[in-house]
Order: structure tokens, then sequence, then C-alpha cells
């Protein structure tokens, strides 16, 4: 078995080592969130920038939903370090009835209210 430390292999694989980490250090965060919009209603949507996705939404360049239920607010939110898992979670947030998610929206603002 040819070893994988050095030589071209290395122009091959981007200089990651066989047994080293695949995850690179400068990736962004991954955000999985609920807005509140104007209509009471709750969108969920996932994005790396969570402060400029918000801004998006605000601006009407933010999903089609949003767009017409304007101002929208910020009701819940994950963090997730692979990218995978933020997308699998917001499919399942995404299939969660209303109450559940209000549920989440609550558990929120009672976290909120924890850190004050």
């Amino acid at each position: 078995m040819t070893e994988l430390s050095g030589g071209s292999h290395e122009r091959f694989f981007g200089g990651i080592q066989a047994n080293g980490p695949l995850r690179k250090e400068e990736e962004p965060m991954n955000y999985v969130y609920l807005l509140r919009c104007s209509d009471g209603s709750l969108y969920c949507g996932w994005t790396t920038d969570l402060p400029g996705r918000i801004a998006a939404h605000m601006s009407g360049r933010g999903a089609k939903y949003t767009r017409s239920r304007l101002p929208v607010r910020l009701a819940y939110y994950e963090e997730y370090e692979d990218r995978h898992e933020a997308l699998s979670r917001e499919w399942h947030i995404k299939r969660l009835g209303k109450s559940e998610k209000e549920a989440l929206a609550a558990s929120f603002r009672a976290r909120d209210a924890e850190q004050l």
C-alpha cells in the first residue's frame, strides 16, 4: 500500500492527509432559522450568514414567501458545523406542524430571556 504523506499525491488530494481532518477550519457555520412574518406565520430557511440572510429577507430579496409578509423577525435558530446536518434539520423542521414550530420559537424566547 502506498503511503499518503508527501510526494505527488498532495497535488491530487489538495494537501489533505489521509488521516487528517477533512473539514476546513475556515468553513462558515451553518444556520437553520425560523422567521416570524408580519402575518404571524413562520418561515424556515438555511444559510451560512444569518445576519445577511435576515437583511436579504427584510429588503425583499429573500424568499418569495417572505416578500409579501414583511417585516420579518428572527424567531429561532440552530447552529451546525456540518452543512449536511443543517440541511437535514431544515428539511425536518419544514415538516413539523405549526404547534411544533411554535414550540421551537417559544424555546428561543425563553433562552433569550435567560440570557438577560
